[in-house]
Order: structure tokens, then sequence, then C-alpha cells
């Protein structure tokens, strides 16, 4: 008998024992792996091994084994030929291991990787037929046998876990057992509490999640930046650009997506873009809509800029501050950010017991829902010009125009707020009828859905007004009013105002159509340039 001391003792020699000890080795703890009756762990029974990382071929199992232990070996580790049969952690360190040689193992450090070991059924066949049609991991083999019908046996708490993750791989899975019920603890606590343990639902959780993430179906906190448009200022000379990217911040739980108007004094951007006329030059293709930024030297690091800078807590002036500071050569002239939410299925802020009475009567359950968002906007109003010296040079800056006359504007910090509302028409009806819609929705833009289309609850008044004070109206057999968002294309968001009028006289089979037309568009680069009322007339 032999006493063998070590800063680190690995009992199990699968990947994860081999590993660690490559890993101690390298970190000079001298690492002792204690190898026990199966060296190379259930891999050694394993002829296909395809999701062990590095290998673009399928490898052997007993092969890759046998290359972790040289590997090991290589690096300093020392392998027993010994099993483990008793530790003695009630000390603490150093701990004390026996094997079945008698020799014993003092480590600093104790590592226990001994994996799992399969139970076989012990039916003829069954050693012949493993790896090749027989096996005893779902996780490691199921992968083989997908679109296959596949069995499971057992009833405990692991064959059922086998036979719910072989389903993302079959649709024909069997589970065979002994008994008539199944006897997992799963399967009885589901069925005596109606309920799943909260512990399951946490690891069934980040299973699913982690698939979702393989599969990349999970959202991401943040949509890298894409050039929508691009134009060229005729005054200033510069290309601009109109980015877009969307965040979604976790400690507000509010999705943001934001809207910059930037101009770009880069040199070579100028000279690649501009012609001598001040406009965008029409033999330099650039294909809309671009990934990321259009200026390719600093695409990465606005890609990171905005993973920095797209917090709720931040206002857009902050934003398009810290945009005109990091990137001297950028010159944010407008930064929109639309702050989607929070979605209520019965509530609205400090109204929410409130609106949830009220929608708890709505006859159609579907509709007792509202959705509110806020458009925040800055613009620059000027901008200082950059000065160049002998010994130093200041870059050109922005500054932010905040409107201090509306309260809610400046204590965001931005050039223009607004507040909207998207609800059903028949939930709007209910809460018009209790007599609490203008309390509610004081300061919102409110827009109600009703036959498939967005309809403008508070421009409706308005609207009215002007229908029945033309004298078509004496022979209008029917209008509509529409109130809608639309997005257009390369990104633009515009707000259209719409009514229509339909008329027509049977006796003669004629029609007209006429239609009341004006688009917001906020995106241009020209701070407050608003598109003109259009009104245009159709005669059929």
């Amino acid at each position: 008998m032999a006493t063998h001391r070590t800063k680190m003792l690995i009992i199990g020699s699968g990947p994860a024992g081999y590993s660690a000890a490559i890993y101690a080795a390298r970190a000079m703890m001298e690492p002792i792996v204690v190898q026990g009756l199966q060296p190379g762990g259930q891999l050694t029974i394993t002829t296909e091994v395809e999701n062990y990382p590095g290998f673009a071929d399928v490898v052997q199992g007993p092969w890759l084994m046998e290359q972790m232990q040289k590997q090991a070996e290589h690096v300093g580790t020392r392998m027993m030929w010994d099993t483990i049969v008793d530790v003695d952690v009630s000390n603490g360190s150093p701990f004390t291991a026996t094997g079945d040689s008698g020799d014993e193992y003092v480590a600093d450090v104790l590592v226990i990787a001994t994996g799992a070991q399969a139970k076989w059924l012990g039916v003829p066949g069954e050693q012949e037929l493993g790896g090749k049609g027989v096996s005893a991991c779902a996780t490691c083999d199921g992968f083989f046998y997908r679109g296959k019908k596949v069995a499971v046996i057992g009833g405990g708490n692991t064959a059922v876990e086998e036979a719910l993750y072989l389903t993302n791989h079959s649709d024909d899975v069997t589970l065979i057992h002994r008994r008539d019920e199944l006897r997992a603890e799963m399967a009885d606590f589901i069925l005596r509490h109606k309920a799943m343990p909260t512990a399951l639902q946490q690891a069934m959780a980040e299973r699913l999640y982690l698939e979702s993430l393989k599969d990349g179906q999970v959202f991401s906190p943040l949509v890298l930046p894409r050039t929508v448009r691009v134009s060229v200022n005729p005054k200033a000379m510069r290309p601009y650009y109109l980015v877009h990217w969307g965040a979604f911040d976790g400690t507000a739980n509010l999705p943001l997506v934001y809207m910059a108007a930037v101009e770009d004094s880069s040199d070579a951007m100028v000279r690649d873009l501009v012609d001598r006329k001040g406009k965008l030059r029409r033999d330099v293709p650039v294909p809309l809509p671009v990934e990321g930024l259009l200026n390719p030297e600093l695409a990465h690091a606005f890609d990171d800029f905005c993973a920095r800078n797209s917090a709720y807590s931040l206002s857009p002036a902050t934003i398009a501050t810290n945009m005109d500071k990091d990137f001297p050569s950028l010159h944010p002239k407008q930064l929109r950010r639309i702050v989607l939410g929070p979605f209520y299925s019965a509530g609205i802020t400090e109204n929410n017991s409130v609106v949830s009475d009220v929608l708890s009567r709505v006859f159609r359950p579907e509709n007792a829902w509202l959705l509110t968002w806020t458009v925040q906007e800055v613009q620059s109003k000027a901008e200082v010009p950059g000065q160049r010296g002998f010994w130093s040079s200041t870059p050109a800056r922005q500054e932010f125009l905040i409107d201090t006359d509306d309260l809610e504007a400046a204590r965001t910090g931005v050039s223009a707020y607004e507040k909207h509302a998207l609800l059903p028409h028949e939930a709007y009806q209910a809460l018009y009828a209790a007599g609490e819609a203008r309390k509610i929705f004081d300061g919102y833009t409110v827009h109600t859905i009703a036959g498939g289309q967005v309809v403008g609850a508070n421009v409706m008044t308005a609207l009215l007004a002007l229908v029945w004070a033309s004298p078509l109206a004496l022979i209008l057999p029917r209008c509509r009013l529409g109130f809608w968002t639309r997005a257009c294309r390369g990104g633009n968001i515009s707000i259209e105002c719409c009514v229509t009028l339909a008329i027509s006289k049977a006796d003669k089979g004629v029609g007209m159509f006429w239609q009341f037309y004006r688009s917001f568009d906020r995106h241009s680069p020209l701070i407050g340039h608003q598109s003109k009322p259009t009104v245009q007339y159709t005669f059929k």
C-alpha cells in the first residue's frame, strides 16, 4: 500500500475527467486521474460520435478517448489504474480517498467526474446491437434515430425525460414499462397537484431556451443597425444616412426602435458618394438596405455604440450627444426613439384598476387589450463649426433642441414627445360608455381597430364635421373614415390620416371617389420638414 499526494485528485476518466486533468496540468497542479473500472467512460462503447466539437467528420468513441488520455498525459497528468471505494471529506481539505488496491490518495482539491452508468436489460442481442440501434443515452444518440420509430424502456424519471427529449427527433416514441402506471415522480406530481414542480419548470425552460438559441429563434436584446437610405445634404456637401436599429431593455422590459439621420463628413465617404454638384453619385451603386453603418471604417464601432447606448434610462438627447462625441466625423441631425409598450391585457399605468374593470365587461374577450407607445425625438438646431489650430483642433459639435415649452418633452430631454394608444374599437366603446375614456387617454393619440383596419378615434369628430360640411354630404349613401400607421419602403414610418367618401348613384351608375390625404414624414434630415396636404380626385 502506498500514499499518493497531489494538488488535485480526479476520480473518473471520461471526457469530463480528462478535460479537467488537461487544464489542471497546464496550471501546474500535477493532477492524478484514477481511471476506475471503465477507463474512457461510456464513450468507449460508443461507435460514432457526431456531437463532439472540433471534428467535422464522425469520429469513433474509443479513438476519441484514447486521444484525450494521451493529451492529458502529455501535459503532465498521472494515470492510476485503480478504483476509488471510499472518500473522506469530513475534515475538509486535504481530502483522503482510498482505492480498491489499498492505496491512499491525498489531495488539496477533489474532482468527482464519475459520469453515469447505464442499467442494461440483459436481454439477448443487447450487447451485439450496442451503438447499432440500441443506446443508453437519448441526448447522445437520439439524433441518429431521427424520423424513426423509437422505444424507451422504463417508467422512472430518467425514462420519462428521455422519452420527452426524443420527441424532438421522432414523431413515434413509445414508452414501455412493467407497471400499469408511471412511477416517474414528475408524472406523479403533475397528476396529483395539476402543476409542474418549480425546479422541473426551470430545467425544462433552460433546455428549451438553449435549443431555441441553437436554432436562432431567441429574441436578441439588440437588432444591429441597418442603413435604409442614403442621400446628400447639398448645403453641407455631406452624405447622410438613415439608420435603424432595435433594442430590448430588460430592466424596463420594453422594446425600443431607433431611427437616426446622420451626416458623414469622412473624407473618404464624401469623395466616394458626393459629386461636384452636391448630389449622390449615380455611378456608385449602394444596395440598400445595408447591414450596419454605410461607412465601413466605422461600422463595427457603430454596432458597439448602439449596443451600449440603447437603454431606456438614456434620453435621446444623451444618446445623440454620445454619438456626436464618440464619432467626430458623424453628425446626428435627428434621433427618434419609439418605445413599444407597455402592452396591457387589461390596464394602463395608474388607471389599471379602472381599465381592468371596464374591459372585463367587453363582449368578446379577444378585444380586451390595450397597447401604448411613445415617440421621442431630438433634433439638431445648429452645428458649432470645428476649429483647427496649430497645437490642437476641436471637432464640430451639434446643439440639440429641447422644447422647454412642453413639460413632458423637457423632462424626457427631447425636441418632441408623442403618446399613442392602440385598442380594439369595442374596448374603446366600453371605456367611452363608462365615461373613463377622456381621463385615461388624456394626452394620447388614440388608434382603434375596427373591420380589419385602424380607425382614428380622436379624429372622428373633426373628420365628420369636414365630411358633413361638404355639399356632397347630401347625396352620400355611405362614408368611411380611416386612420392608420404604415411602414413605407426603406423603413420610413408615415402616419396617414385619410377620409374616404364613396358615392354612387344606382340610377346612373356613376361613382366618385374623394380622398383627403396628409402624410407626416419626419425622417428627413431637413428639420421641421413636413409634406403639404394633398387632395386627390378620381372620377369613374
